[in-house]
């Protein structure tokens, strides 16, 4: 027999974040999945327990960065009291402050501190709902030439996913790790496999991305 999620009849799963997320889906239509990671783990679930009534929500905006996320946190994740959050961001908090960009984007510090005043305001809110973190990530092996502006990125964007490490450790909330299952994955195929500028995946990544989501909610993977 197959194994079950732990999602039970009537939940709904939200997903937050920023254009990898939200893969084309409608702005206008808050029920559209996109063609990303959200569809295909939607549908995966449709498919293996249809017996189950899953609201599935994206609420991905392309060029968010974390503090984008806690701004508009009521409107778009409290307000329609989602059962499980699942949260990815930072990508482009690392391209804007490399960049000097000065449109909401947070250094590695910033970025942990919004990011736990976020997770507060959601906790705050919706005491009962399960929040799940995830690694941001660059999709490149990360071996370029010293002083590059690839290499001076992929550096950077570790001390965010050291800083969200912290958040995961320090607020006791579960922590899919994209970028060490992406970086697992380049040791036996390229990464232009799975994207094209190394920040949007293509269909294959964002199928990489709905199984790590998928395999978390299996029974036994999540934790109160």
């Amino acid at each position: 027999m197959d194994m079950k999620t732990i999602l039970k009849d009537g939940q709904t799963v939200l997903f937050y974040g920023d254009s990898i997320t939200a893969c084309h889906r409608e702005p206008e239509d808050y029920t559209s999945l996109g063609q990303g990671f959200v569809s295909l783990f939607a549908n995966r679930l449709l498919a293996r327990e249809p017996e189950k009534n899953i609201r599935v929500l994206n609420q991905g905006i392309g060029g968010n960065t974390v503090q984008h996320l806690l701004t508009r946190c009521y409107d778009d994740v409290i307000d329609l009291m989602p059962d499980y959050v699942f949260i990815l961001i930072g990508i482009n908090d690392v391209v804007r402050y490399m960049d000097s960009i000065p449109s909401l984007h947070a250094s590695p510090e910033k970025y942990k501190e919004t990011y736990a005043k976020l997770i507060q305001e959601l906790q705050y809110y919706l005491p009962a709902t399960r929040i799940i973190l995830m690694e941001p990530f660059y999709l490149s092996r990360g071996i370029y030439p010293q002083g590059t502006y690839r290499e001076q990125l992929f550096s950077l964007l570790q001390q965010y996913i050291d800083r969200l490490h912290e958040v995961s450790a320090e607020m006791a909330l579960p922590l899919i790790k994209l970028s060490e299952c992406f970086q697992h994955i380049f040791e036996y195929q390229p990464s232009a496999l799975f994207s094209a500028d190394k920040i949007h995946p293509n269909i294959k990544g964002h199928m990489i991305i709905a199984e790590a989501v998928f395999q978390h909610l299996f029974k036994g993977k999540d934790h109160d």
